[in-house]
């Protein structure tokens, strides 16, 4: 049998790590409007309508990534939890075990 080591705390930053990334993708996206409408306001229609577009397409593909960086962040806390549930119930197995009296026998 190998052994299964898991840095559990790699994991907690990765996860954690994604949802900052997907926060930011949001970040940007909101800001969109925004800029949109300083062009405008500038006399820069040009700009204002290229940044509409970027933005339409960015809303497109920020949703996708956002969508995807949160079932992957959920699915890395689930392998954080599940592997803490079994790492303590082995844990109070073995605790339990060393308390057992002896069997007859050897066994």
């Amino acid at each position: 049998m190998s052994d299964l080591t898991v840095a559990m705390e790699a994991l907690s930053t990765g996860a954690a790590h994604i949802r900052a990334a997907s926060a930011v993708a949001d970040q940007v996206h909101g800001q969109g409007s925004s800029l949109e409408s300083r062009c405008t306001a500038a006399g820069q229609q040009d700009a204002a309508s290229g940044l509409a577009h970027f933005f339409d397409r960015w809303s497109y593909g920020a949703g996708h990534l956002h969508t995807d960086a949160d079932e992957l962040a959920k699915a890395l806390q689930q392998v954080i939890d599940t592997l803490r549930s079994v790492d303590n119930q082995m844990a109070q197995a073995l605790q339990d075990g060393s308390k057992a009296p002896a069997q007859p026998g050897g066994r």
